[in-house]
């Protein structure tokens, strides 16, 4: 390989000589030549000096650090960001003085040269320029009048403007860029050539590079609508989705592994799989959005819009053992606020968790508004190594999707009515609130109630026993104080023990064997791999082997489950002991739970010392039980206390350290001396809670009082509501019989509360502050009255008309996909100290164009490549080079470096190996021996890397399986992202190990060998032939006479200097066969051939 390398490099070295105007692109750091190239200080002489153009960009590079809007870092207490702050009274006089800057402070301080005086001070390194100094001056003098950030202003719409030249352009983008580059005096440059047109846009829409038949056709098509038939079928083409997928991919940042701990496998690809569909069918942006952020919130029409949901559990993800529930919880839903607000929004707001943005206005409190829409859904916080963590949808297997689809369309008509019922049925129930059957509503009778925990005290060590006439009336909480108010649920926020809480309740729910007696709650057992079943409720002693009774958690068997599911689902298990295992009663209700995740548990007991006697409930349902013990005979007495996660160790032995049931949750627990009824036991999941609100004024409801009512209206009083839901339960059964069998999927699920969260001092999980509700940000255009404060509310939000940033950060994510460049160059920051648009005008058409046209993904596409500003030829002059280097004015057409999936497609195709299977599981290509041995854990299900065979390893690169840990070698290589994060803006780096790989690597030796072989194959073809059939599948033309005779000279020397040893084991890399027919050492040779073509800068850039 040392000779084929020696040789290739020498060519690649003078092609990228000769090419060296894309390279130079590609090493220009475009961002920070877009601060040049903005509209700005060159032309601030031209006439009154714009706040937005001018003046922020100083202040915020400058001033903010140390007088922006975090109060936190503030100093001499001024601010400067805000008009109303920066005059706004002051102790020692004002700072600034509307048109007098020789009396202004603020500018004697810019001007000065003492150390102990200038601003910003020496120690900041920020230093002011002259240029600077003098426009801060200047604004001064003209007033210092302050402009609301330009992207926070809803886009206005424009007229085109007025250009010089008439002759060319072919839609309303071409006249903004022309009216641009006329301003600086330049002139866009002459249309590219039919080749590098058809070449340029194949790979801009598809990823591909054109096969030699389609570059014939379009060629030798004089038609003038040759160009707009090409574009259609490139857009229809199935290609199209899986190449925008890519980038939508790197923002969604979708992986199929964890990307922490052991970094183990997850099931994501049903996901991928939606993005690609949803690309091809041109689903409206808008929709698109809502999907993804809330599709499970939507009346439920197919599955793809709860798949779509795998976006906000995209990020990584543990099971770690050791990390804290909370703490990670925090993580989780801060990364879908940076995720949402980075694609959407355009804005950076991590650092608002610990502190107010020192930059935009977006305080600390918005940001925990802005989580508390995400800090609502149902999944763990820990993964525990689930393949589809809790929630999942299971997706219908081959052959079921018909019926699946019929079931689900029913059953969205019956949510639709449910819904409307619910939104709509405000006057029914105002109506039966003021009815005497509201007034007369009585909770169950508290004869007999021993126990009521309601845990509702919100903070402290005490709790309540609430019973009547409860003797203590309170109970100390021991050893690890529990998380109080967590999360808003059912009734009032919870209560969740920590790893060692204790709460020994005496001799409470002392019974015998002869008593009857009853025990209800709600519970949320903690899910997962790493916490052991044991009992939720218990008055049982381990050192009397274990007598008494307790309501016991289990896993669910293994046979009767999905495996992956095993550790996210139980079942309630009644025990009432009075020695070991089989003197007792074991009742089991088969039903699996744990999907809800908050569950309402109870069980009854007659005292008859009879299986018989036990009834089991779960959410108010009497249960068909498995009775497992049936011979109880002796006392179930015991002197253990009553506990909650654990059953006391008995008197001897060492008490074990953590509670079996690590950190589960409680609410208005209840243990009765008596036989509660079926109705009764329903009555105290949330009949009991009603009634006692009902008995107070409804003015002195808060929030969540409202929503139990309601709640409890709808599921128990409203005749609708009650025969709609009972449909609705009845197409859930069988849908869920369909779907049997099928792939899960990661979903994500709402809550039955209502969105909050807590302000975290420096965003630390424990130090909570105020609570507060779901929102968006002040300086937004806020939330309509009507919407709903949860995802979907804030979904259809990010896509109303009002909203100025979404369709802006959109479009211009787009226009970075084409043109290399976004016409804002920092993607993911349209903020104060993002960069300003290069043609701020377009964008703003761009973005109310995309709006009215329905959000239209594929008409943007179009009417950016039919463009003549898209169109135009990528040579460059050296001085337009020296003036725009980035192409920031677009003075001629964009030329730059494949994507890492583009190349290695790309040589698949062109060696005809590209398999073009559209979804499925994801598949594992080459990678160096150990390589994921090196990256991972011990123990980790991801570990050894295998290679598929077959088609597998020769599908397109967006199937390729995204290890975290260890991004695929040749998509790293390429800057593709390790998907850990969002990512809207890909690096394009140019480094030695790019050539290494593409002259080396299995995928590219193989496609390199492949094509030699069609080659090859070419009946009474000449050598030249030969070449020029390899060329035009790599760089889509012939090569010219003298490009020709240098390879044919590199075939000549490979050919006799390969012994047929050496050229048996280049030509065998990879799996796919070799042509036993073909000479091998020629063979050999024209596979070196292929390789130095496809790793010229022409094959390797658009």
């Amino acid at each position: 390989m040392k000779i084929v390398f020696s040789t290739i490099s020498a060519l690649v070295l003078g092609s990228c000589i000769t090419g060296a105007t894309g390279l130079l692109v590609l090493r220009t750091p475009q961002v920070a030549q877009a601060a040049a190239i903005a509209p700005g200080a060159a032309n601030a002489s031209a006439g009154t000096l714009s706040f937005n153009e001018h003046i922020q960009p100083i202040l915020s590079e400058h001033c903010y650090q140390c007088h922006g809007a975090d109060a936190n870092t503030r100093e001499a207490k001024l601010r400067l960001d805000r008009e109303e702050f920066a005059f706004a009274p002051r102790e020692d006089g004002p700072i600034i003085i509307k048109g007098e800057p020789d009396k202004s402070p603020l500018v004697r301080r810019i001007e000065s040269t003492k150390e102990d005086e200038v601003m910003p001070p020496p120690k900041a390194h920020k230093d002011l320029n002259r240029e600077e100094i003098a426009l801060l001056r200047q604004w001064v003098k003209e007033g210092a009048t302050y402009e609301k950030h330009w992207a926070y202003l809803r886009p206005e719409p424009a007229a085109l403007p007025a250009t010089r030249r008439q002759d060319w352009g072919h839609n309303a983008i071409d006249r903004f860029v022309l009216a641009r580059l006329e301003k600086e005096g330049l002139s866009p440059s002459p249309e590219a050539d039919k080749h590098a047109l058809i070449r340029r846009v194949t790979f801009d829409l598809t990823g591909l590079p054109p096969t030699p038949e389609e570059i014939g056709a379009f060629v030798s098509d004089p038609a003038p609508s040759a160009y707009e038939r090409l574009v259609d079928r490139l857009l229809a083409s199935p290609r199209y989705g899986e190449h925008r997928a890519h980038y939508w991919l790197d923002a969604a940042r979708h992986a199929d592994t964890t990307g922490t701990h052991r970094d183990p496998f997850r099931r994501t690809w049903p996901y991928r799989d939606y993005v690609i569909s949803s690309f091809n069918e041109n689903k409206p942006f808008d929709r698109f959005t809502i999907e993804q952020i809330a599709g499970d919130l939507l009346p439920t029409e197919n599955f793809d819009q709860l798949v779509a949901t795998g976006f906000v559990r995209a990020h990584i993800t543990t099971s770690a053992v050791g990390e804290v529930t909370e703490d990670l919880q925090m993580v989780n839903v801060a990364e879908r606020v940076n995720t949402v607000s980075t694609v959407f929004l355009g804005l950076t707001s991590a650092c608002a968790a610990c502190h107010d943005h020192k930059f935009d206005p977006i305080t600390q409190k918005e940001f925990y508004q802005l989580s508390a829409f995400f800090n609502n859904t149902m999944d763990p916080p820990a993964d525990n190594e689930d393949p589809t963590h809790f929630p999942t949808v299971t997706l219908p297997p081959a052959g079921k999707a018909a019926a699946a689809g019929k079931i689900i369309k029913e059953r969205a008509a019956v949510e639709r009515q449910l819904m409307e019922r619910m939104a709509r049925g405000d006057e029914a129930l105002k109506t039966w609130l003021a009815s005497a059957a509201a007034r007369n509503l009585k909770p169950i009778s508290t004869e007999k109630l021993v126990v009521r925990f309601r845990f509702d005290e919100g903070q402290g060590s005490v709790v309540r026993n609430s019973a009547p006439g409860a003797t203590p009336a309170g109970y100390t909480l021991e050893k690890d104080p529990p998380l109080w108010g967590y999360e808003v649920v059912k009734h009032w926020p919870p209560m969740r023990l920590a790893t060692t809480t204790r709460l020994p309740a005496n001799q409470l729910g002392d019974f015998d064997s002869t008593d009857a007696f009853s025990v209800s709650g709600w519970f949320k057992p903690r899910i997962g791999r790493l916490t052991r079943q044991g009992s939720l409720v218990s008055k049982m002693a381990l050192g009397e082997k274990n007598r008494g009774w307790d309501l016991f958690w289990e896993y669910a068997d293994a046979k009767d489950v999905n495996s992956n599911q095993r550790w996210a689902q139980g079942r309630l298990v009644v025990n009432l002991i009075h020695e070991g295992a089989d003197n007792a009663i074991t009742v089991r209700a088969p039903r699996v739970f744990g999907r809800v995740e908050w569950v309402h548990l109870g069980a009854s007991y007659d005292g008859s010392g009879k299986a018989a006697g036990l009834r089991l409930y779960i959410n108010g349902e009497l249960q068909d039980v498995e009775i497992q013990k049936d011979q109880l005979a002796g006392s179930i007495r015991t002197s253990a206390p009553l506990q909650f996660a654990r059953r006391t160790d008995g008197e001897g032995e060492k008490e074990t350290d953590k509670n079996p049931l690590l950190e589960s949750a409680y609410q208005d627990i209840r243990v009765y001396a008596r036989q509660l009824s079926p109705d009764e036991i329903r009555g105290t999941m949330d009949r009991d809670v009603a009634a006692e609100l009902l008995a107070r004024p409804v003015a002195q409801w808060n929030a969540d009082d409202r929503k139990v009512v309601s709640n409890y209206y709808f599921r128990n009083v409203d005749a609708t509501a009650i025969a709609l839901s009972s449909a609705k339960a009845r197409l859930d059964a069988a849908l869920e019989a369909v779907t049997h069998g099928g792939p899960d999927a990661n979903i994500t699920r709402e809550k039955d509360a209502m969105a909050a969260a807590h302000v975290l001092e420096r965003g630390v999980y424990n130090q909570r502050k105020e609570r507060v509700w779901a929102d968006v940000p002040a300086f937004l255009p806020p939330l309509p009255a009507a919407a709903a404060r949860d995802r979907l509310g804030l979904a259809q939000w990010l896509v109303s008309p009002e909203n100025p940033l979404t369709a802006r950060v959109t479009v211009n994510r787009m226009w970075y996909e084409i043109f290399g460049s976004g016409i804002v160059a920092t993607l993911g920051d349209f903020g104060v100290v993002g960069q300003r648009p290069s043609h701020r005008h377009l964008l703003d058409w761009l973005a109310l164009d995309f709006e009215e046209s329905g959000w239209n993904v594929k008409r943007f596409y179009k009417q950016v490549v039919m463009s003549a500003t898209y169109r135009q030829s990528a040579k460059v002059t050296p001085e337009l080079l020296e003036k725009d280097p980035a192409n920031r004015l677009l003075a001629r057409g964009p030329r730059f470096r494949l994507d890492a999936e583009m190349i290695r497609d790309s040589a698949l195709a062109a060696g005809g190996l590209l398999v073009e299977r559209i979804g499925g599981p994801s598949v594992n290509t080459y990678e160096p021996a150990g390589l994921w041995e090196t990256m991972s854990m011990d123990g980790s299900n991801t570990r050894t890397h295998k290679p598929d065979s077959g088609d597998g390893l020769y599908r397109r690169s967006v199937y390729t399986f995204m290890k975290r840990f260890s991004t695929p070698s040749v998509l790293a290589t390429f800057d593709a992202s390790r998907r850990d994060v969002c990512v809207v803006q890909r690096e394009r780096t140019n480094t030695p190990l790019q050539p290494l790989i593409t002259l080396n690597a299995p995928h590219f030796l193989e496609a390199s060998r492949h094509l030699a072989t069609r080659a090859m194959r070419l009946p009474d073809t000449s050598p030249e032939q030969k070449i020029d059939f390899m060329a035009e599948r790599l760089l889509t033309r012939p090569l010219p006479p003298g490009q020709r005779q240098v390879l044919l000279k590199s075939f000549d020397s490979f050919r006799q200097s390969f012994s047929e040893l050496r050229a048996k084991e280049f030509v065998t890399v990879g799996e796919s066969p070799v042509d036993s027919a073909l000479p091998t050492r020629e063979l050999a040779a024209w596979t070196v051939v292929a390789s130095q073509l496809l790793n010229t800068d022409q094959a390797l850039n658009k």
